[in-house]
């Protein structure tokens, strides 16, 4: 007889698929199409037998039969069964649900979804048990594919605008929730292999970078429910992709930039009713088609630039009038602004004959070019004059991340009210192998 710990843990181990596989191996294919008739009932009630191997290989068997075994196991462990038949049923139930291929995984969830509505009763307890874990092996499963393929997670940025990136999904030996995933350079899988992005809940932040993230890449996201963010960096996204994000419930930004975005796209832009913020860098957009975007009684915000970048943080505003102009904190490495000779302590006193009062005058004034464009900045150093020509350049994608302030939960704080948090993954509790008896702080302003 089992005891209640036991029972609250044994019954989920994976390690009682070793010799199923094995068997399986001799039966044939798992998910062969053709598999050898077998007698559903017999498997069934050889779940039930005081031999080990009999039970492992009734398990075994009823995997390779498929979804046409799930009905009548699922109907012998609903009712008045052995809590042995129920923890092997679903066991079975399990495999099949982190099965790769989707009509088993399918058929499998919704099994053990009907067995754990059943209040009352161990089969639901372990049914609930179950769908617990099989979140987590998925989650698992779908960090180590796409890490595999060159995609990275990450955290969202802290408090001081730093991202921290890790090659595993575990710190500490405990487990770790990533918000993040960029499709950048290193990438070398398929649009198809984002299918798995359904069974990462935690993942609420998606960048995709480069022209070979096309349309067919951004259709695999109607399955990202979970999806609050979407930066899309020199990508071929045109309206057919974003067509297909219409749906997404939770969607609440997305970034295109260096992107054409023409008529069709803002139609699509303006179809996708979660969206609160569009951010359109360097599009070529028209201004007709900015005000039919702003006429969206969804979005709170358009925010439509050229797409040029000098790299400055300024440290202080200088709102008196014998010092106008913006103090300039800090230049990102190798920068426009400073390549051009710029430092911290300088003050921007005017961009091209347009005098700069404040940094909102600053970031409009450089927002309002495209890259390439030379500008002449005059200001002055330790009460000194200087005149500086600055080549703008493009954002660069980790700028360009950065500039969307985050709170520490991830939450989009422009966009004004809380976000509900994404679902979280149960971490898997320790369980124990079976054994075959003798005979399983102040944030500062981004850089315009």
């Amino acid at each position: 007889m089992h005891s209640p710990q036991t029972l609250r843990r044994w019954p989920f181990s994976l390690h009682w698929l070793l010799p199923v596989l094995i068997l399986i191996a001799l039966h044939g294919d798992v998910y062969g199409e053709d598999p050898q008739p077998l007698d559903i009932p017999t498997l069934i009630q050889q779940l039930d037998c005081g031999e080990f191997e009999a039970r492992t290989e009734a398990g075994a068997g009823l995997i390779s039969i498929g979804p046409s075994a799930i009905p009548p196991l699922l109907e012998a462990i609903s009712g008045d069964s052995s809590l042995e038949l129920q923890i092997r049923g679903c066991m079975v139930l399990k495999a099949f649900s982190i099965a790769e291929d989707p009509q088993h995984q399918q058929a499998g969830r919704a099994a053990l979804d009907q067995l754990a509505a059943q209040k009352n009763g161990q089969a639901g307890q372990l049914a609930r048990l179950a769908i617990d874990e099989i979140s987590w092996l998925l989650y698992r499963r779908a960090i180590d594919k796409l890490t595999s393929l060159g995609a990275v997670f990450s955290y969202l940025p802290d408090s001081f605008g730093q991202f921290q990136q890790f090659n595993g999904f575990q710190l500490g030996g405990e487990p770790e929730h990533f918000e993040q995933v960029t499709f950048g350079e290193e990438w070398n899988g398929k649009p198809e292999d984002l299918a798995c992005l359904k069974d990462l809940p935690t993942v609420v932040d998606f960048v995709f970078v480069g022209p070979a993230m096309n349309d067919a890449y951004f259709r695999q996201l109607s399955s990202a429910e979970t999806m609050r963010r979407l930066i899309c960096y020199q990508c071929a996204i045109s309206h057919e992709g974003l067509a297909a994000l219409k749906d997404l419930k939770q969607l609440a930004l997305i970034a295109i930039g260096y992107s054409p975005v023409g008529k069709q796209e803002v139609e699509q832009l303006a179809n996708i009713q979660s969206l609160k913020q569009a951010s359109l860098f360097g599009t070529g957009i028209e201004q007709e088609l900015i005000e039919e975007l702003r006429r969206a009684t969804h979005f709170q915000a358009v925010d439509v630039r050229g797409g040029a970048f000098m790299g400055i943080t300024p440290m202080q505003m200088a709102n008196d009038a014998e010092t106008p102009g913006v103090f300039v904190g800090d230049l990102a490495p190798n920068s426009p602004g400073e390549r051009a000779g710029l430092i911290p302590n300088d003050i921007i006193m005017s961009i091209n004959g347009q005098e700069i009062n404040d940094f909102e005058q600053l970031r409009t004034e450089i927002g309002s070019h495209k890259p390439g464009k030379k500008v002449v900045i005059k200001g002055l150093r330790d009460t000194v004059p200087f005149e500086k020509e600055v080549e703008l350049a493009p954002w660069t994608v980790e700028d360009w991340k950065m500039r969307l302030p985050m709170d520490e939960q991830g939450i989009i704080r422009s966009l004004g009210g809380a976000v509900p948090a994404a679902a979280a993954v149960p971490p898997p509790v320790p369980v124990p192998t079976e054994k075959a008896p003798a005979e399983p702080d102040p944030v500062t302003p981004p850089p315009p």
